[in-house]
């Protein structure tokens, strides 16, 4: 989700089993069910970690393959980014967070320590 501001809607949380480790910003997103396309999954995930129960997600503008550990186990997975445009009148988010998640914060991609993605340009 980006903003008119272009800012990005990120999370920031950690490791339960590995709290020495830090923590991390990091977009909406989750495990894709049996039965669901990444689409579904991705809408899903957002729904349930923001509130936002919208349509449409906007064009893949990233897909990755990544491994990485949390909570003792490895993982090995393929990610799609999708690029969606907030519009306040969608739905209002959750205020409440869900562990691990300690923090949600609309960041431009200078403030979260990155580059810009090209996809903002």
């Amino acid at each position: 989700m980006v903003d008119d501001s272009s800012q990005i809607l990120l999370f920031r949380g950690g490791d339960p089993a590995r709290p020495r480790a830090g923590t991390w910003w990091f977009t909406p997103g989750g495990a894709v069910e049996p039965g669901e396309t990444e689409a579904v999954a991705a809408r899903r995930e957002l729904r349930e970690e923001t509130g936002l129960d919208i349509d449409y997600l906007g064009p893949i503008v990233l897909h990755r393959q990544v491994e990485h550990e949390f909570e003792g186990v490895q993982y090995s997975q393929e990610e799609d980014y999708f690029l969606r445009q907030w519009e306040q009148e969608q739905s209002q988010e959750k205020e409440e967070l869900v562990c691990p998640i300690c923090e949600r914060r609309w960041l431009s991609p200078t403030a979260s320590g990155t580059s810009p993605p090209h996809w903002l340009s």
